[in-house]
């Protein structure tokens, strides 16, 4: 009888663990707070292209996209990239109430001053836009 040759290939193992492929965060948030699998022998996960997770932004209302990355800790695990979608909700503001009694600096006000929280940058402002009667000193700034 003739010798019997086989041929095989070995493959890479496939990661058992998982990314939840859909999570949420607030406005104001950091990548950090997000949940990815913990390292273990096989590898572990990170986020693709960013420098810190602790200072990057998950970003603006809406669903925002990143990508998780699998790095394998040996040859025998395959790399592997999952897209994920953070849903950001709105951040909750407290907007302060303003009266004309409280700007002291603006004499003659037409109108209580009007008090907009920035949420296009959202970083703690409100825009606070007053006037008086003939104008002088009136105008918008930021606070808080």
């Amino acid at each position: 009888t003739a010798p019997l040759t086989l041929n095989y290939t070995v493959l890479k193992a496939g990661n058992t663990d998982t990314v939840d492929t859909i999570q949420e965060a607030t406005y104001g948030d950091m990548l950090s707070s997000l949940t990815l699998p913990a390292s273990s022998a096989k590898g572990s996960w990170s986020w693709k292209n960013i420098g810190s997770p602790e200072t990057t932004p998950v970003g603006n209302f809406g669903e925002q996209k990143f990508t998780a990355v699998f790095t394998p800790a040996n040859s025998n695990y395959e790399y592997e990239e999952v897209e994920v979608t953070i849903i950001v909700s709105k951040k909750s503001v407290n907007v302060p109430t303003l009266d004309q009694n409280e700007f002291t600096y603006v004499k003659d006000l037409v109108q209580a001053p009007t008090v907009v929280d920035d949420d296009a940058t959202n970083r703690g402002y409100y825009t606070i836009s007053f006037e008086n009667e003939n104008s002088t000193n009136a105008g918008t700034t930021r606070c808080c």
